[in-house]
């Protein structure tokens, strides 16, 4: 993250390249009146020539009718240069105002495209989605200049700024825009959105959790659905504000803007080089009936880290197919469950691929019964401990599909402890860890009269070892299912 000699000792911001050239937001024109919030000059566009040698040289006023005696921000183009979209201050009339030797008025930010001709920018032409009601600010053109994205504050947001996205036709026209979703927008302020050419979103915001002020995050939208929002982390972001992110996804290089101490001015524009690609793995998962290979339609699914927290949870489409995206080198674990069938889960090693693919079959809840038992997966507790775990309650869960399907189904759930401690102790235990098992499954709405609980201790084995290994403890401590009434 470098400081840009172009900065001034008033605000600059923004960072836009597009064709050799390089369009920036400033205040530096003192022919400008000042604005009373910050006592600078109303904000102006500006552009420089990208020298050969990578400097930014010629600052000039951005030609054509662009720049008025207010406010202009940040600007995006279409892919071919031609079109080019910028925020602008507009004023109303304050119907509200009583006094009618009163001249008050009010001030939104408005979008406005502009086309480029021999003279520079022209033709503007304000965006059918201004509404005098509210602001619509820092647009955002996608690379195949299908979607531009902006900031809003208008009726029916999260926060005091959202984040929106509208379609764009091939003549420009702009479609109703679309909330991206509690995912991105907080009760705070999202901001400042950018698109990228692999369609990975930036934008900055104070509601998610930051480093201090505004911070720049990303995320992507993938199934229709937006990744965890992730923290761009420093240097990109400070203790102060951070924001406008721009990024050249092919070359690494872009901007950043930021009132961080240092700088030369209350905002100063920073170029950023990516030392380090950002590394994103994305899981694939089929599910699929174990018996017949068919693929399985609208199955509960969660992604949960190597702690066992949830990170998100998705529903499989029509192709029984559901996709996360999550960083390189973690260790995830996909679980699943459907209605009619047992749960099951795989592990997803952390990998610097692009893409891993995994499948995971259901088996049908009635193979899980036999004539004796209802046979889970292991259930097993942590050491000298009696709390069900939430692999325990992934388990146990199974169980709640067999007795909801089978109403007359009466179980008695027996646990087991290891070798270690006394005999009185693991008796003591062993009970309270299989009422604590009692206790979750009537949780689930079973009725209390069809489980009955009872601790085995030490007294029967699942392996009889002395001395025994870890493996052969953990497979002691064990909870069981038999069917006292079918």
């Amino acid at each position: 993250v470098q400081n840009l000699d172009i900065n001034t000792a008033t605000s600059d911001f923004g960072g836009t390249l597009q064709d050799g050239k390089l369009y920036i937001t400033s205040s530096r024109n003192d022919n400008r009146k000042k604005y009373g919030w910050n006592e600078e000059p109303f904000l102006d566009i500006y552009e420089y020539t990208v020298a050969e040698d990578g400097t930014y040289q010629g600052e000039e006023l951005l030609e054509g009718d662009i720049n008025t005696k207010y406010h202009e921000g940040i600007v995006s183009f279409t892919p071919d240069g031609k079109t080019m979209y910028f925020s602008r201050e507009s004023f109303f009339e304050n119907i509200y105002e009583k006094d009618s030797l009163s001249n008050t008025k009010y001030s939104v930010l408005h979008l406005f495209k502009a086309t480029k001709d021999s003279d520079g920018f022209s033709e503007v032409e304000a965006l059918s989605i201004n509404s005098p009601n509210y602001s619509i600010k820092n647009p955002s053109v996608s690379a195949d200049g299908s979607m531009i994205y902006f900031a809003s504050d208008m009726p029916g947001g999260y926060g005091k700024f959202d984040i929106y996205k509208a379609t764009l036709d091939a003549n420009g026209n702009v479609g109703i825009p679309e909330n991206l979703g509690q995912k991105v927008n907080t009760e705070g302020q999202e901001m400042f959105p950018y698109i990228s050419s692999d369609n990975t979103l930036y934008f900055s915001s104070t509601g998610h959790l930051g480093l201090g002020g505004m911070d720049v995050f990303h995320t992507k939208e993938i199934d229709g659905k937006m990744a965890p929002i992730r923290n761009a982390g420093t240097p990109i972001n400070s203790n102060g504000d951070d924001f406008a992110f721009r990024m050249n996804e092919e070359t690494g290089e872009g901007f950043v803007s930021s009132n961080r101490e240092g700088g030369k001015g209350s905002d100063d524009i920073y170029a950023i080089k990516k030392l380090q690609p950002l590394c994103d793995v994305l899981i694939t998962g089929t599910v699929v009936d174990e018996k017949t290979g068919d693929v399985l339609a609208g199955a509960t699914t969660s992604l949960a880290d190597a702690n066992g927290n949830i990170l998100a949870t998705k529903t499989t489409n029509a192709e029984g197919v559901v996709e996360y995206i999550v960083e390189c080198e973690t260790d995830t674990e996909l679980q699943v469950t459907m209605e009619g069938y047992e749960s099951n889960k795989v592990s997803v090693d952390g990998t610097n691929e692009e893409e891993v693919a995994v499948s995971v079959a259901l088996t049908p809840i009635e193979e899980i019964v036999t004539p004796v038992e209802v046979v889970l997966n292991p259930i097993y507790f942590e050491f000298d401990k009696s709390n069900i775990t939430a692999k325990a309650a992934f388990e146990l869960d199974n169980l709640v599909q067999v007795m909801n399907k089978y109403p007359d189904m009466v179980i008695e759930a027996t646990s087991h402890t290891d070798f270690r401690g006394s005999d009185s102790y693991n008796q003591g235990l062993s009970e309270r860890r299989a009422q604590t098992t009692r206790q979750y499954i009537i949780s689930k709405g079973i009725d209390a009269s069809r489980i009955s609980a009872s601790g085995k201790g030490e007294t029967e084995p699942a392996v009889d070892c002395n001395p025994c290994s870890k493996e052969q403890h953990q497979l002691n401590r064990r909870s069981q299912f038999l069917i006292v009434k079918q």
